[in-house]
């Protein structure tokens, strides 16, 4: 598993794709568009401090994604179920 804090500097989808390269060891550029699996203007809304959402779930790449207002959480299928 990959947690990444998100960073005050940039956007939930920049963290998300930080935590993916990681876990990955690809560069970003190299990674499947996330927009082909989320709204990413949505989920930066969603998770803006203004609103009160507390997660948001995903699969993006083969992972399960699970973003918090503080940080992202990376995780292959199988650490999901095993974690549940």
């Amino acid at each position: 598993m990959v947690r990444e804090q998100i960073e005050r500097t940039e956007s939930v989808h920049q963290t998300v794709l930080r935590g993916v390269s990681a876990a990955t060891d690809q560069p970003v550029a190299e990674l499947t568009p996330l927009q082909a699996a989320v709204d990413v203007n949505a989920m930066d809304t969603l998770m803006s401090p203004s609103k009160n959402c507390r997660s948001l779930q995903f699969q993006y790449m083969g992972f399960e994604i699970t973003v918090k207002p503080d940080q992202v959480c990376i995780q292959e299928p199988h650490e999901s179920a095993i974690e549940s």
